[in-house]
Protein backbone atom coordinates (compact mmCIF):
# COMPACT_ATOMS: atom_id res chain seq x y z
CA UNK A 1 0.00 0.00 0.00
CA UNK A 2 1.53 3.36 -1.14
CA UNK A 3 1.66 5.91 1.89
CA UNK A 4 2.38 8.91 -0.01
CA UNK A 5 -1.20 10.19 -0.87
CA UNK A 6 -2.19 9.61 2.64
CA UNK A 7 0.47 11.51 3.95
CA UNK A 8 0.30 13.96 2.62
CA UNK A 9 -3.47 14.35 3.61
CA UNK A 10 -2.31 13.94 6.49
CA UNK A 11 0.23 16.98 6.71
CA UNK A 12 -2.19 19.48 6.27
CA UNK A 13 -3.06 19.97 9.85
CA UNK A 14 0.50 20.52 11.03
CA UNK A 15 0.98 23.04 8.49
CA UNK A 16 -2.09 24.44 8.98
CA UNK A 17 -1.37 25.27 12.56
CA UNK A 18 1.77 27.00 12.53
CA UNK A 19 1.34 29.28 9.33
CA UNK A 20 -2.10 30.66 11.11
CA UNK A 21 0.16 31.23 14.53
CA UNK A 22 2.89 32.88 13.06
CA UNK A 23 0.91 35.84 11.67
CA UNK A 24 -1.38 35.93 14.28
CA UNK A 25 2.24 36.13 16.66
CA UNK A 26 2.90 39.08 14.15
CA UNK A 27 -0.35 41.29 14.54
CA UNK A 28 -0.26 40.63 18.14
CA UNK A 29 -3.24 38.39 18.05
CA UNK A 30 -3.67 35.53 20.78
CA UNK A 31 -5.74 32.35 20.41
CA UNK A 32 -9.12 32.48 22.09
CA UNK A 33 -12.78 29.88 21.76
CA UNK A 34 -13.47 31.83 18.90
CA UNK A 35 -10.34 32.07 16.42
CA UNK A 36 -9.29 28.23 17.53
CA UNK A 37 -12.78 27.33 16.37
CA UNK A 38 -12.05 28.99 12.99
CA UNK A 39 -8.70 27.37 12.76
CA UNK A 40 -10.50 23.94 13.00
CA UNK A 41 -12.85 24.52 10.95
CA UNK A 42 -10.41 25.72 8.30
CA UNK A 43 -8.18 22.84 9.13
CA UNK A 44 -10.81 20.37 8.58
CA UNK A 45 -11.74 22.26 5.17
CA UNK A 46 -8.06 21.40 4.32
CA UNK A 47 -8.28 17.66 5.15
CA UNK A 48 -11.32 17.44 3.48
CA UNK A 49 -9.90 18.65 0.44
CA UNK A 50 -6.91 16.85 0.87
CA UNK A 51 -9.31 13.57 0.64
CA UNK A 52 -10.55 14.89 -2.45
CA UNK A 53 -7.48 15.10 -4.15
CA UNK A 54 -5.90 11.47 -2.91
CA UNK A 55 -9.31 9.98 -4.19
CA UNK A 56 -9.03 11.96 -7.36
CA UNK A 57 -5.47 10.46 -7.71
CA UNK A 58 -6.30 7.49 -6.98
CA UNK A 59 -8.86 7.22 -10.03
CA UNK A 60 -6.60 8.68 -12.47
CA UNK A 61 -4.32 5.75 -12.02
CA UNK A 62 -6.97 3.44 -12.40
CA UNK A 63 -8.18 5.37 -15.62
CA UNK A 64 -4.10 5.41 -16.47
CA UNK A 65 -4.01 1.22 -16.46
CA UNK A 66 -7.23 1.86 -18.65
CA UNK A 67 -9.65 0.47 -16.33
CA UNK A 68 -8.27 -3.22 -15.94
CA UNK A 69 -9.20 -3.27 -11.91
CA UNK A 70 -12.74 -3.07 -10.30
CA UNK A 71 -13.38 0.93 -9.72
CA UNK A 72 -15.31 -0.28 -6.89
CA UNK A 73 -11.95 -1.65 -5.10
CA UNK A 74 -9.77 1.17 -6.28
CA UNK A 75 -12.40 3.41 -4.14
CA UNK A 76 -11.95 0.97 -1.31
CA UNK A 77 -8.23 0.78 -1.63
CA UNK A 78 -8.37 5.05 -1.62
CA UNK A 79 -10.56 4.89 1.06
CA UNK A 80 -8.59 2.43 3.27
CA UNK A 81 -5.19 4.41 2.89
CA UNK A 82 -6.99 7.53 4.35
CA UNK A 83 -8.70 5.72 6.72
CA UNK A 84 -5.89 3.83 8.14
CA UNK A 85 -3.67 7.06 8.21
CA UNK A 86 -5.91 8.78 11.00
CA UNK A 87 -6.80 6.28 12.36
CA UNK A 88 -3.23 5.46 12.87
CA UNK A 89 -2.87 8.28 14.93
CA UNK A 90 -4.58 7.30 17.80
Amino acid sequence: MSVKWPESAGKTIPITVPAVAVPFHLMGLSFNVMSLGGIAIAAGGLVDEAIVVVEHKKLEEWQAEGGQSDLDSVILNAVQEVGHRHSSRA
